[in-house]
């Protein structure tokens, strides 16, 4: 795809920039927007530095070239970038502003204003980067990800170019995704968007396309992600890993062939994420950009490592890392904030009660050696107690996690097993996507499977798409572990598994008989979203029929109650339907506005079916009120 140079300060590739005798250098777009500079420019377009003429405030405006408005593909891709751009509310996104026409016939978008290098540029200079800048850089790209998924926005043309790399706020690398020419964008309520076919270039860009894309089928938010693989493995080695001159074998290699290997001294979590965002199948990769977030922060605050100690870099916004178990999810996690060194929250507070009492008053009150001088551990951050102690130490502070013992000696050395040790390498192993690990795993006798063991094992088993051994590996864990239905991935895999032709049954079954109010939450998500759509005719069905067992029903939410009571209130007429309103204003959250819509329609009763069913509801605010109420409070999720 045809992409405009990059903006604001930095050089531009291609074409370069002529000002001389540019029309609209010095004239004022729109009435409000004065054209200051021409940053660069291509065959489709030209970008200019200018600004409001009101508020006074740098903006980029993209201008596309008058002979261009004849081909409506490349104005749909540039109403497409508007589109996106004005529906992503993200410090990581470059937003836009405004899209308009100008007199004499060409399009134009404004855009924030930014100054910097694009990350292609970066890699170009200085070859790979170093771990830690590559997962802040990605981390970034992940959050605007986030955002784009979360307003329905699908990249599918992420590459290092269209990473801008700005420095802000004593950040070197603050991050800011651009180009959304081709999105995928869900639009409600709206006509198919029109299909953007080719304009003398290939559709997206082959070095970081997805399999799926390079195979012309359909893409979800899986294909970006498998496209920030590719940038996190350029940026970790200097190289894209499928680079050749000939497009055929580029597309070839995206299909058929694994990634070459990263240096050799790289993390070998690192190494992992990397090859499962790189997942021919999308099933097997990393499935949100929000799990996406979660391992790279499980990686940088890891007691163990290449990465070092916890706030060498700030990642998140509010510039936190989390203290967590690399790969899993410690119920006692906290959010500390990072200082240079030493992540100052003392061990006591934030990870005591994952150790036993006795326990961990002996660990936590031992003094190590660091350096010249000797400190309490319990004085350290949880990466730096990882720095000092070593693997032992994730066994330790893993005890309860992996519901077994660890004795800590008092005469001077923690007591972990090799088994604890081999075990948490182990499921560490599985939640990165190593195939042998998993039968390794998977062969271990039930009854001694801890939590972790059987989250790692049905979580896995769900991503490769082997949905009836994540069921019932999930039903069994259920029943040994009970913390198990707490994990929100268990949700997501059993949804996935609803989804699928031959796994639905048993996934409804399992929601309706073992998962309680979460579980009739989503069989209702199964029943919206299937109903009316003829192969989804019997899934829809069957959900309904668990909806509207009285078990069902008793253990669903107040607000899922009073959705499956709707259509009672309907057949008993206007006044119930406005006592459940009412109900609604009080009990419902944001599913209720889609049903709404049901009162709009004035015709349905009476002779002929002429009168209005609703009447009632006219001269009040009630419907008005109802959305207003109910917008604020989110619908269950499973993605």
């Amino acid at each position: 795809m045809q992409s405009f140079p990059e903006y604001g300060s930095v050089s531009t590739s291609g074409d370069e920039p002529v000002s001389e005798g540019d029309p609209l250098l010095g004239a004022v777009l729109a009435g409000r927007y004065r054209i200051e500079q021409l940053v660069g420019a291509g065959g489709m377009g030209a970008v200019y530095r200018a600004a409001h003429v009101h508020m006074r405030k740098a903006v980029a405006v993209k201008v596309l070239h008058r002979e261009m408005a004849a081909f409506p593909e490349v104005v749909a891709r540039f109403e497409r970038e508007a589109v996106a751009g004005g529906r992503i509310d993200h410090p990581n996104v470059v937003s836009a502003s405004d899209f308009g026409q100008l007199d004499n016939g060409s399009f134009y978008l404004v855009l924030e204003y930014v100054e910097g290098q694009s990350l292609a540029k970066l890699v170009e200079s200085t070859g790979a980067l170093s771990a830690p800048r590559a997962l802040s850089i990605a981390r970034q790209i992940a959050e605007a990800l986030r955002a784009a998924h979360s307003a329905g926005i699908v990249h599918r043309d992420l590459k290092p170019e269209n990473v801008m790399l700005v420095a802000k706020d004593e950040r070197p690398d603050l991050v800011k995704v651009l180009d959304f020419g081709i999105a995928k964008i869900e639009v409600e309520a709206a006509a198919p968007q029109p299909a953007l076919t080719r304009v003398g270039t290939v559709f997206g860009t082959p070095e970081y396309m997805s399999p799926e894309q390079a195979r012309g089928e359909l893409v979800d938010a899986r294909a970006d992600l498998y496209t920030v693989g590719v940038i996190l493995f350029e940026m970790l080695s200097g190289v894209s890993p499928f680079k050749d001159d000939d497009l055929v074998v580029v597309l070839t290699r995206h299909l058929t062939a694994d990634p070459p290997p990263l240096p050799a001294d790289l993390d070998p979590q690192i190494a992992g994420l990397v090859r499962q965002l790189m997942r021919k199948n999308p099933n097997e990769r990393v499935q949100s950009a929000h799990e996406l977030i979660e391992r790279i922060d499980a990686i940088v605050t890891a007691p163990v490592g290449s990465l070092g100690l916890a706030g060498d870099w700030r990642l998140g916004p509010a510039h936190s890392a989390r203290v967590a178990m690399p790969s899993m999810e410690l119920e006692a996690a906290r959010l500390v904030t990072p200082a240079a060194g030493l992540a100052p929250t003392l061990l006591e507070q934030s990870v005591w009660g994952a150790l036993p009492s006795a326990s961990a008053r002996k660990l936590l009150r031992r003094r190590v050696a660091i350096g010249p001088r000797t400190v309490a551990l319990g004085s350290l951050g949880f990466a730096a107690l990882g720095a000092a102690l070593g693997i032992a130490a994730i066994v330790v502070f893993g005890a309860r996690l992996f519901g077994g013992r660890s004795e800590v000696s008092g005469a001077g050395s923690a007591g972990a097993r090799p088994a604890d040790i081999e075990l948490a390498q182990l499921v560490q192993r599985v939640e990165g996507g190593d195939p042998s690990a998993l039968d390794k795993l998977g062969a271990r006798p039930e009854q001694q499977r801890s939590l972790a063991v059987w989250r790692a094992l049905a979580h896995r088993y769900a991503a490769l798409g082997r949905f009836d051994e994540s069921l019932n590996t999930y039903r069994s864990g259920a029943a040994a572990q009970p913390g198990l239905l707490e994990d929100r991935r268990l949700f997501r895999d059993v949804r996935m598994a609803a989804a699928d032709p031959e796994a639905a049954e048993k996934a409804l079954k399992f929601a309706a008989g073992s998962l309680g109010a979460p579980g009739a939450d989503l069989l209702y998500e199964v029943w919206e979203t299937s109903r009316g759509v003829p192969s989804r005719g019997a899934l829809a069905k069957q959900a309904r029929a668990y909806l509207d067992e009285d078990d069902e029903r008793a253990r669903a939410s107040p607000a899922l109650r009073l959705l499956l009571e709707l259509g009672k209130s309907q057949r008993e007429g206007c006044s119930s339907v406005k006592r459940w309103l009412e109900r609604a204003r009080a009990e419902g959250d944001a599913r209720v506005i889609p049903a709404l819509k049901r009162f709009d329609d004035r015709r349905g009763c009476g002779f002929l079916g002429l009168a209005d069913c609703y009447a009632c509801l006219r001269a009040s605010k009630d419907l008005a009120l109802t959305a207003d109420s109910v917008a604020p409070r989110p619908a269950p999720t499973f993605d």
